[in-house]
């Protein structure tokens, strides 16, 4: 019998530190298993529950094969906020809010990196004394310009 030596789980400790724990879904090992199968996806709704399926291999793959499996519906659902912006992006707004010129101009800023944290609507608009359209129109127009870059 081979001796343990208490490492041979060092990649599943990594990725659990990191939270990165597609790593043993590869969507080659996906493809690989889903091949056996592909007359059941048929006309069906695939519901894929998975972490963030930005960067699920499962939604990836029935994304990418949609037609050619010929699913009726593809369904992605997760406990992540989607709207959340990235550290990055929220240390950028900071940094932008600091060297704000003008009030609208900061609070427009703040009003986006607190929605990006997290916050809820009706708290920024009360904190900023700003209706929650307004506040969502921020933010909105904000998505809308990092999508285009």
């Amino acid at each position: 019998m081979a001796k343990k030596t208490g490492n041979d789980n060092r990649q599943l400790q990594s990725a659990k530190r990191a939270k990165n724990d597609e790593f043993y879904t590869q969507i080659s090992d996906i493809e690989h298993e889903l091949r056996h199968y592909r007359k059941q996806f048929h006309n069906k709704t695939i519901l894929c529950n998975c972490d963030d399926p930005r960067v699920s291999n499962f939604f990836r793959h029935f994304l990418c094969s949609f037609c050619r499996l010929r699913i009726k519906k593809l369904i992605a659902v997760c406990y992540k906020n989607l709207n959340r912006l990235s550290e990055k992006a929220i240390s950028q707004l900071k940094q932008e809010h600091r060297k704000a010129k003008t009030k609208w101009e900061a609070d427009r800023l703040k009003t986006i990196y607190l929605l990006g944290e997290g916050w809820q609507p009706e708290v920024v608009g009360n904190i900023l004394d700003r209706d929650k359209r307004t506040i969502l129109a921020y933010y909105q127009n904000y998505k809308r310009c990092e999508m285009v870059h």
